[in-house]
Order: structure tokens, then C-alpha cells, then sequence
């Protein structure tokens, strides 16, 4: 798999597609991953307005259905463990780089970096848990799993 870049995000250190179910089982202890799939699913048809219940189902690494248009619909998941994000900042007007790691296994520690995410109420702190890219025909969507500090 290869790095993803798209408008001010690059994405890198891809694994391979892996489904749903493996996704559970390989961090199926972590409170983050509960509900993983319905929050996709849901996720992806109110923020995307893409039908996801029959697109993305648990056991399936490429699924499949069909659209509106009768096309062939697919869908592929692909975790990424490195993530830059390109951006202005407000205090010296000069585009600035963040580098953030997310993975189970950096230099034999976990490491999920905090990030700050903008949400409907207000802005959060919250551990960088999972970044994935999820394709859906032609289109590729990248999405990250954040988990909120309490």
C-alpha cells in the first residue's frame, strides 16, 4: 500500500486491507474500537449521505453492492500508522507541519498522539487512536478514530 496525500494531509506507513472483524479482534480490548462498525456505518451515511449498511459489512475486506446508477460499488479499508498535516498558523501566518504517530508498536511502545479536534459544542483534546483511509469506488475518504480524554 502506498502513502495518501490529499489537500493538506498525507497519511503514511500503510498495513494491509484487513476487514472489519479482524479490526475487533486485533484491538478488541481497547475501549476506542467499541461499536467500531455501526459508529462507521452511521458515520458514514449521515456525515458522507452513502447508504453504508450494506457496503461495509464486518467480515468482508472489499465489498460490494450495487448504487443508484447500477454501478459496481466497493469498499476497502486501510490503516495508517503516520499521519502529517500541513496548516496555517495564527501565530506566526506561515504554513507549519505536525507529524503524528498512531500505532500499537513505535519503537517497541504504543504511541497516540494527542490531538485537538473541533466538534459541534467546542473544540477537544483527544488520543489519536486509529487513522484509516476508507475507498469507495473511485473516492477515497480519509477518517480517523479520536477517543476524548474524560
Amino acid at each position: 500500500m502506498s502513502p495518501i496525500t490529499q489537500a493538506n494531509v498525507y497519511l503514511g506507513a500503510a498495513k494491509q486491507p484487513c476487514s472489519i472483524d479482524s479490526l475487533i479482534k486485533q484491538h478488541g480490548t481497547e475501549s476506542a474500537f467499541v461499536n467500531f462498525h455501526r459508529n462507521l456505518v452511521s458515520f458514514i451515511s449521515v456525515e458522507l449521505g452513502i447508504d453504508a449498511a450494506e457496503l461495509i459489512q464486518p467480515t468482508m475486506q472489499v465489498c460490494s453492492c450495487s448504487d443508484l446508477n447500477s454501478k459496481r460499488l466497493t469498499c476497502q479499508i486501510v490503516e495508517y500508522r503516520f499521519l502529517k498535516v500541513s496548516y496555517e498558523s495564527k501565530e506566526t501566518c506561515k504554513m507549519e507541519q505536525d507529524y503524528l504517530q498512531c500505532s500499537p508498536q513505535y519503537h517497541n511502545r504504543t504511541r497516540y498522539d494527542t490531538v485537538l479536534v473541533n466538534t459541534a459544542n467546542s473544540p477537544m483534546f483527544a488520543e489519536l487512536r486509529f487513522v484509516f483511509a476508507v475507498s469507495l469506488n473511485e473516492h477515497v475518504y480519509l477518517l480517523a478514530l479520536v477517543q476524548a480524554y474524560v
